[in-house]
């Protein structure tokens, strides 16, 4: 009798661990599918074109990978921004469409960038 309910424990913590890793998967399924939707100006992106590396940080600075001076943008609406660097200001054009940013001074020289996953 004894062997029995010890059997029908095990099954019971197998059913219950079984359904958990159930639930973990689905929520990191559901997480990564609501980050994939939700692309924020706000990550690291790379260049399609140039390979360069450059991070928009949330305290409005432009980071370069490597030695490049970093600059400092402030968003104008959903689709302009001001962007300085050394010393100079642009109006920039940017949006996100596909997980890619496009970003540019003008809506025929937009650059390509991919979001960089960590």
């Amino acid at each position: 009798m004894a062997n029995g309910k010890s059997n029908r424990q095990k099954k019971v913590i197998m059913a219950i661990s079984g359904l958990l890793m159930l639930f973990l998967i689905c929520f990191l399924v559901l997480k990564f599918m609501y980050n994939m939707q939700n692309i924020s100006l706000q990550n690291t992106w790379c260049s399609e074109e140039t390979g360069q590396v450059l991070t928009f940080t949330e305290d409005e600075r432009v980071e370069f990978k490597g030695n490049l001076p970093s600059g400092i943008y402030h968003i104008l609406s959903p689709k302009n921004m001001e962007y300085t660097i050394d010393g100079k200001t642009f109006q920039m054009i940017y949006y996100i469409k596909d997980s890619k940013l496009y970003w540019g001074t003008d809506e025929n020289h937009l650059e390509c960038f991919k979001r960089v996953w960590y």
